[in-house]
């Protein structure tokens, strides 16, 4: 399979396990300009916007996130809105969840490329799950005032 085919199966493998746990998802269609990512994802109001990379190699270049995702991604985040993340999965299968703010920081502090152990510090996707959800459900139980 060819690295689009890759990119595209992870993708929606990725919609999918997202929709298992509740959330609202869309893929985003591919068109000849690129896309900023590839799934919208919302859960309780709360909205993600979510690039997948595969990792072949087990490394992430940063050079791999376009000018449009930095467009996107920013001004995602300066809406109010902390869900702007990047789906690293690695040639085991696993998936982290690196938030972009981290990932620009890393850039702009002369990273060039993260290794497996750099891309095993983000969210492993499970744990990141369960997070989201939990805040999820606190938030919702804040809401009410007994």
């Amino acid at each position: 399979m060819n690295n689009k085919r890759l990119g595209n199966a992870f993708e929606r493998e990725f919609a999918d396990k997202l929709h298992e746990h509740g959330f609202w998802v869309h893929l985003l269609k591919q068109n000849e300009a690129g896309q900023p990512a590839d799934v919208i994802a919302c859960i309780n109001n709360r909205p993600f916007l979510i690039d997948c990379k595969m990792c072949a190699n087990d490394t992430f270049p940063v050079s791999r996130i376009e000018d449009n995702q930095h467009t996107a991604m920013q001004l995602f985040e300066d809406r109010d809105n902390d869900g702007a993340y990047f789906a690293l999965k690695l040639s085991t299968g696993e998936i982290y969840m690196h938030h972009y703010e981290g990932l620009k920081y890393f850039e702009d502090n002369g990273g060039k490329s993260l290794t497996r152990q750099q891309i095993m510090t983000g969210d492993k996707f499970e744990d990141w799950v369960e997070s989201v959800i939990d805040d999820v459900y606190s938030d919702r139980l804040q809401d009410y005032d007994y």
